[in-house]
């Protein structure tokens, strides 16, 4: 069976690529007419890996447009300079660090020194070669004139040819997490964030400090194995100890790919175990839930609100606190909520269609938004989860169990998994919707990746809808 393909996909000699047209308003500013990117993906890669490719390249596409429409080096983030200097390399067949170690002849430099002129090639020289370009700043570098983003990233290319991968921008172990925070857009003041630089901290005291250059590897990697030791001795379960790791070893891999290093850490393996069972509400608890929802008690009226996002698309309270006036939608055919700022991973950007409920959220999701932001996410939590265990009479719910009932009700109701990802907000969802959303979230109104994810969730809660 031909799977999907995702899309400007296209399978070409056994290997596929992504292509996209540039926007016409651009068109001007380049002489390509179209954005092409190998995902490096041979015939026969499983649909997901092609979805997770696409989705890359399409971030890749939003970096370039964003390279034309605005010319102001102070407005790209230093990663994203990276890897436009990465992909300028790619295209010419080149990687960072490959003229670093050029041999070259004692002899014959000990000769230059006395005859005043050079007669061999130097690092400098092949960079030059493969970036003709970096001769035309030259005199920018006299004159201190500023550099445009795209000479900037001629700059960074140049130099990532001539530095050697093990010294290249050398940091420190403990320095590199307010750059990785940096990089995600993180406040450190934030609950959340704090738990986390509490947890890199104490894998810091595992590891000690030093500087992130190649050789460090096996140092981390036996850090991650004596921290997962230390947990597991405390009693930690395994799922637990796994999502510790998840912004320690992003952080150290964001450091090493700015780098340019070689390897890439991945979490230790968790060993097998009987995870706990997650509550869910029978179909009884979610109609005695829903039905109060539809017309609660003013002073639930935010109560309300999350109840409904959470059993709708799996929304949790931190992304509630997110949520912007401009990407609320409750007027059009098919409501919904945008999820536009950034979350636990990129898939979380994601468009929550309203197919129950849409009087209330109208009446309470900002009340319930300005709420969510007055307070910690943990006390919403709270509050929440003893609001459902009260309505339902089951103490061993909590906020989190929509979320899983969600999911249940997705699973038995059969619908696509891409689906069920794309409004949960979960790896492998479907593309479409997030692609519209780099536009705003105004793009979605009356598209077809609308109504897919309408119909979807429709599906989702038939149930539930005719028992109400």
């Amino acid at each position: 069976m031909a799977i999907k393909l995702p899309k400007y996909v296209s399978l070409r000699r056994s290997a596929y690529h992504y292509q996209r047209q540039i926007p016409s308003k651009l068109a001007h500013l380049t002489s390509y007419k179209f954005f092409t990117a190998p995902l490096r993906l041979k015939e026969g890669a499983s649909e997901l890996k092609l979805f997770e490719a696409a989705d890359q390249a399409t971030r890749d596409f939003d970096l370039y447009c964003k390279t034309l429409s605005n010319s102001d080096p102070s407005a790209f983030e230093d990663t994203e300079i990276d890897k436009l200097a990465t992909r300028l390399l790619a295209q010419r067949g080149l990687s960072a660090g490959e003229f670093a170690r050029v041999k070259t002849d004692a002899s014959i430099t000990r000769l230059e020194e006395q005859l005043g002129y050079q007669r061999q090639a130097y690092p400098e020289d092949y960079a030059a070669h493969a970036i003709p370009e970096i001769d035309d700043l030259s005199e920018k570098g006299l004159t201190g004139e500023a550099l445009s983003v795209k000479e900037k990233v001629i700059e960074r290319a140049y130099k990532a040819l001539i530095k050697p991968r093990t010294k290249s921008n050398s940091q420190t172990l403990a320095g590199i997490w307010d750059e990785y925070l940096l990089s995600k857009g993180k406040d450190p003041k934030n609950t959340e964030v704090r738990k986390a630089t509490r947890r890199w901290e104490r894998f810091l005291a595992f590891v000690g400090d030093g500087y992130l250059v190649e050789d460090t590897q096996i140092a981390l990697l036996d850090g991650l194995d004596e921290y997962v030791l230390q947990r597991r001795t405390d009693g930690v379960s395994e799922a637990t100890i796994h999502r510790e790791l998840a912004d320690v070893v992003a952080c150290i891999n964001h450091g090493a790919q700015k780098r340019r290093l070689t390897w890439k850490l991945s979490r230790p393996k968790q060993r097998p175990h009987d995870p706990a069972l997650r509550p869910v509400l029978t179909l009884e608890e979610q109609t005695r839930l829903v039905k109060y929802c539809l017309n609660p008690e003013e002073k639930h009226g935010a109560y309300a609100a999350i109840v409904l996002l959470g059993l709708l698309g799996g929304v949790i309270p931190t992304e509630i606190s997110r949520i912007s006036t401009k990407n609320i939608h409750l007027s059009g055919e098919h409501p919904y909520v945008a999820f536009l700022n950034k979350g636990k991973t990129e898939h979380r950007k994601r468009v929550v269609p309203i197919v129950l409920g849409v009087d209330t959220c109208r009446l309470w999701l900002e009340s319930a938004v300005k709420w969510a932001n007055e307070t910690s996410s943990n006390n919403v939590g709270a509050c929440i989860g003893s609001f459902v265990k009260k309505l339902t009479g089951n103490s061993s719910l909590s906020i989190y169990s929509l979320r899983h009932t969600f999911k249940m009700n997705a699973t038995q109701a059969e619908v696509p998994v891409m689906a069920m990802n794309a409004i949960a907000g979960w790896t492998g969802g479907y593309s479409g919707s997030r692609e519209m959303l780099a536009y705003g979230s105004a793009a979605l109104e009356g598209t077809a990746q609308l109504e897919y994810l309408f119909k979807a969730l429709v599906k989702v809660h038939k149930r539930l809808m005719e028992n109400i």
